[in-house]
């Protein structure tokens, strides 16, 4: 290339045009054995090696000048080998004559695995084939060059701004690699200096990758007080999004304090720390963290509904996860002293324990933690008298947790234990959620908080030793002290809000969550207690260890009570070995076909449901469009598939779950009815579908059971998974968000939790909210979500947080969250009809935080046009859709008038949030059924507000009037805290008629009433709701059809019904008189449901 020999090359090449450049010190040269005995190779001194280290740290360049490019430079040491490419064959490369051949493995000289971490010359701190990082207690952002095994390198790391470089040491290897390393990293001096300016308190800009946490330390001496019980915040802002992360420091002995970040998206984020005392306030700083190269390691683990879901690339990307934690008490330590206090061997004896779960089909270990919280090594609160939490306790488990996540794993924690052993808070200073409880919920918080990869139950044997407002007590707590949410549980009790599980308690005691002490009886009360709560995720958490003495729990009974609960939807287990089981299993290859069906192979998705209806042999999960099922049989010799309807012809799997995991080839599978004969009589699970182009996340991109906009009759919406939805409500209050007195936080003491309890049991199913009521709107100037109220401060996330509390229990109870960003007149950001940067970062942060509700849905703003054009209110819905990963519906209100010809085109909304303000029920309707033909089935229809709406039967009038022209309804003025409970239930009657028929199909059809008929939605020839409000005679139908009929008569006063089966119809104009016990205020649904 240069056209040197080896001669000339060090002066006409390597001097002039590098070393000279980087001012080396030590005459590095190509000729380290001279010319004749193996020319080329370089000797170099160890601080002229760092400034080679130093060029790369800096880009390629050196005193502001560029010598390599800044793209090359990245590139060389971020660009590691992926795991598919294998190590090198047996066959020697061809060298240079007296050179040694590098890569053959019948050379074994230099010759290693590249494990995920080669790059361009370069050992980065990759991820190798068996899941384990390169360095495991290195920075991810170093990387560095070794010869000779490790006996000469240099190492940079670009996070602490330092380079290290040896010459002729003892190392050899990645492990004693990692060593050195690891004790230069922590005995590097990170604590800022004490200087009064921000650049002296700047921690500089580090690097990492999703679900690796970083740590930052600060040195400061207290003159006086509990260091535990010191307060400061860290806010970690994302660059991209606007989002926030707020975590708290914890003290670490010594004069340290420490603060850590998972990063849950990529790109930049920055970071100030607050605290009234001065050391450790104002400290800056910034993270840049990439994806996790790693598939194998996931993020935090969520729920989306009552299916537990995890974060892959970011916490945005989440797939569905099947939980089932496993103890072996037998052969593997499960209390926290039994690891021991050596961080080595805790190491080591973590990683053996997720080998053995991982061997009989799990992937979550299980550990107890007790009273080592404050003492390791006692579980028992008469054994210590601590009233700290005890650091190294800390220590141990976070090593556990540390080195199981990066295995790909999982830990379940347990807080604590039974009160006859001692093993409670009870005894600690203050007691359950005293003092000293709180300083170590605190200390959980900030310490592990960060930490991806556990959940915690409350402990076992609940009943004896506390209660269910204690335990919502503490779990409130944790969620406000953590930045990062984490699922947490009480057996045998119920847990308000997000975030919680439904944990049962094994036995049948007087506790709210109850199952069999041999766990549930079939896959039929599985399913029971799953539809039991639709808004969090269940768990079975008594230990149903194989064959415990009392337990009946056998290798069948194992490996089915897995599938039932796979097959219910994604129920909880807890499985393994107590002390006094046999241990090991007689078939574990039963249990790891069961991991290998379902997680190695992405095949539980969460809008999956429970579709039986699919087959008369077997239990069936389907998405909407059947184009993945898992169907699965016992004991069965052939299987039942009902793929009508199914998009596109899919291949067919099929696994004997009683063996180990082998694929047998059905073929491909077209849209009808199936029947396959199996192999021989066993328990079958049949995988339908490619779950590899799915992705391998599996994104969801509606939460099952979600409101979505029908796509196929835009006109209505529906739920995600099929079944029909109508919304007939309270239309106020505007102020819900902002009642009661405004707390310092920024919360409220309002009366909200009673109004969603008083709508309880109605049937009413939605409320009308505003985000911002300040700028211009209806409301004061603290009535919006910002930081002390100011703008330019961001969105507080102390308000998100009871706003999330009011949005899970609305969500629960299937009331629709109908959210507005701004009231009518609103105007925070003067950016004409763009978006401007504040604005964008609000809306995303709004909607990244509640989007995963399913009973949601945007409106941009009340009487846009008062402060918003036309283009603006289009750019901001396309914000909304960009940042919406669940295609939550999104609608637009407007003046008084029904014209939406603005929006009648646009794709990204959905909805037309109409005013109408008309006196009577007829007017209504009539205007109305003009907005549907306006329509044209492009958008639906929704009359969130009319003045003068009235009650009692006026009320109840208007709302049928209106849904009979094909509108959903929220009804103005109705603030639920001076409603009668009789008007709720009216609106709830409304919707327990619709949603019982298939109106989704249906168009207004007043033409075809007859007789004493008032008005008619209809799919003529086939369904038809007939509506009359005081029915003088007989109701009827014009150009009937003729056929065999279905009438379901209903009192719409009452909800009284009567259903009249196998009416005989003749065509024509035909007419029924209706039956007793039906008033004249009623609709009738008239289904055809055979011809003549």
């Amino acid at each position: 290339v240069y056209g040197a020999n080896f001669e000339t090359v060090d002066a006409e090449v390597f001097h002039p045009m590098l070393t000279d450049q980087i001012q080396c010190q030590d005459n590095p040269t190509f000729m380290a054995f001279g010319v004749k005995d193996r020319a080329g190779r370089l000797a170099i001194s160890p601080r002229d090696f760092a400034r080679f280290g130093l060029l790369y740290l800096r880009k390629g360049k050196w005193k502001n000048k560029q010598l390599i490019s800044r793209e090359h430079a990245i590139m060389a040491v971020a660009s590691s080998l992926p795991n598919s490419i294998p190590r090198a064959g047996k066959q020697a490369a061809d060298m240079i004559p007296q050179q040694r051949s590098i890569g053959s493995k019948n050379i074994p000289d230099n010759q290693c695995d590249h494990a995920g971490s080669y790059s361009w010359l370069w050992w980065t701190n990759g991820v190798g084939r068996d899941g384990a990082r390169h360095w495991p207690d290195v920075p991810v952002d170093a990387y560095g060059c070794f010869g000779h095994g490790g006996l000469r390198a240099m190492v940079v790391l670009p996070g602490l701004d330092t380079i290290i470089s040896w010459n002729d040491t003892k190392i050899r290897g990645a492990e004693m690699e990692n060593h050195v390393l690891r004790l230069l990293v922590e005995s590097h001096p990170q604590a800022p200096l004490e200087a009064a300016t921000q650049h002296t308190r700047d921690f500089g800009n580090r690097a990492t990758v999703t679900w690796e946490y970083l740590e930052w330390s600060i040195e400061c001496s207290l003159d006086s007080g509990n260091p535990f019980d010191v307060s400061a915040r860290v806010t970690f802002t994302h660059a991209g999004t606007g989002q926030k992360r707020v975590t708290e420091m914890f003290y670490d002995g010594d004069d340290a304090w420490r603060f850590r970040f998972t990063g849950t998206r990529t790109g930049k984020w920055t970071f100030e720390t607050s605290s009234e005392v001065s050391e450790l306030n104002g400290h800056t700083g910034a993270v840049t963290v990439a994806e996790n190269p790693s598939r194998n390691i996931k993020g935090f683990l969520t729920h989306v509904g009552n299916k537990y879901a995890i974060q892959v690339k970011d916490d945005k990307d989440l797939r569905g996860y099947l939980f089932n934690a496993y103890m072996s008490r037998v052969r593997h330590p499960a209390y926290l002293d039994d690891f021991g206090a050596d961080l080595q061997q805790v190491q080591t004896k973590a990683g053996a324990c997720l080998k053995d779960a991982l061997a009989n089909g799990f992937e979550i270990v299980f550990v107890h933690v007790n009273n080592n919280w404050f003492k390791l090594g006692v579980r028992e609160h008469n054994k210590h008298n601590s009233e700290n939490p005890d650091p190294l306790a800390f220590r141990v488990l976070e090593k556990i947790i540390k080195t199981i996540h990066a295995s790909g794993g999982r830990v379940h924690i347990w807080a604590w234990g039974d009160e006859s052993r001692k093993w409670t808070p009870k005894g600690v200073p203050g007691g359950i959620n005293g003092k000293a409880d709180r300083r170590l919920q605190r200390y959980i918080a900030a310490r592990l908080g960060p930490l991806a990869g556990w959940t915690m139950g409350y402990g076992f044997d609940l009943h004896e030793w506390t209660n269910t407002g204690q335990l919502n007590n503490w779990a409130v707590y944790m969620h406000e002290h953590f930045g990062f949410q984490h699922l947490l549980c009480a057996r045998g009790h119920l847990l308000k809000g997000p975030f919680n599980l439904n944990s049962y308690d094994g036995f049948g005691r007087n506790v709210a969550l109850t199952a069999t002490a041999h766990g549930p009886a079939d896959y039929q009360e599985i399913a029971e207690d799953m539809d039991g709560d639709l808004a969090r995720p269940h768990l079975y958490e008594e230990r149903h260890s194989y064959k415990r003495d009392g337990f009946n729990l056998d290798m069948d009974g194992t490996r089915r009570l897995l599938w039932w609960e796979s097959m219910a939807g994604g129920m909880g287990g807890f499985y393994g070995f107590y002390p006094d089981s046999p241990y090991p299993y007689p078939n574990p290859e039963q249990l790891r076909t069961h991991y290998t069906f379902w997680h190695t192979n992405n095949r539980f998705r969460l809008d999956m449901h429970r579709a039986n209806n699919l087959s008369n042999s077997a239990r069936v999960l389907s998405v909407p469009s059947k184009l993945h099922c898992v169907f699965y049989g016992e004991n069965a010799s052939s299987i039942h598939m009902d793929l009508s309807g199914m998009t596109s012809a899919q291949p067919a799997i099929a696994v004997d779950t009683k063996k180990q995991y082998k694929e047998i080839k059905i073929g491909t599978l077209s849209a009808k009815e199936h029947l396959w004969k199996t192999p021989y009589r066993s328990d079958w699970a049949i995988a339908v579908g490619d779950f590899d182009k799915a992705g391998p996340a599996a994104k969801l991109q509606d939460s099952a059971g979600q409101i979505i906009a029908d796509p196929e009759h835009s006109q209505w919406l529906k739920r995600s998974d099929g079944r029909p939805f109508f919304m007939c409500g309270p239309g106020d209050p505007e102020d819900f968000l902002y009642r009661g007195t405004l707390r310092p936080d920024g919360t409220r003491t309002g009366d909200q939790s009673d109004l969603i309890d008083k709508m309880k049991g109605t049937g009413a199913n939605c409320i009308y909210l505003m985000a911002i009521r300040s700028h211009g709107g209806d409301g004061d100037k603290t009535h919006n979500p910002f930081i002390n109220h100011d703008v330019s401060k961001g969105i507080d996330p102390d308000v998100l947080d009871q706003w999330e509390t009011w949005f899970t229990e609305m969500d629960k109870r299937n009331i629709v969250i109908y959210l507005f960003l701004y009231d009518d007149s609103a105007r925070v950001w003067r950016t004409g009809d763009r978006v401007g940067e504040e604005e964008k970062n609000f809306i995303h942060t709004l909607v990244n935080r509640f989007e995963h509700h399913r009973n949601l849905i945007w409106c941009i703003a009340e009487e846009y046009q008062e402060a918003l054009s036309a283009k603006r209110v289009k750019n901001i819905a396309a914000e909304i859709r960009s940042a919406d990963d669940h295609n939550h519906v999104i609608a637009v209100h407007k003046l008084n008038g029904l014209d939406f010809s603005e929006f009648a085109d646009e794709p990204n909304i959905d909805q037309f949030a109409i005013q109408y303000n008309v006196e009577t029920a007829e007017e209504l309707h009539t205007g109305i059924v003009k907005a549907w033909k306006d329509a044209r089935g492009k958008y639906n229809l929704n009359l969130s507000e009319a003045a003068d709406w009235g009650t009692g039967a006026e009320l109840r009038k208007k709302c049928w009037a209106c849904a009979m022209g094909g509108a959903y309804v929220m009804i103005l003025g109705m603030d639920i805290a001076t409603t009668a409970k009789s008007d709720l239930q009216d609106c709830g009657r409304l919707v327990r008629f619709f949603e019982s028929t298939d109106f989704q199909q249906f168009s207004p059809h007043d033409e075809l009433g007859f007789a004493g008929t008032q008005y008619v939605l209809a799919r003529p020839g086939r369904s038809y709701i007939a509506y009359a409000s005081k029915l003088q005679g007989k109701i009827g139908l014009k150009k009937m059809r003729a056929g065999v009929y279905k009438l379901r008569w209903f009192d719409c006063a009452t909800g009284s019904e009567v259903i009249k089966e196998n009416v005989t119809v003749a065509a024509g104009d035909r007419s029924w008189n209706k039956p007793g016990g039906i008033g004249n205020e009623l609709a009738v649904y008239i289904e055809r449901v055979g011809g003549l």
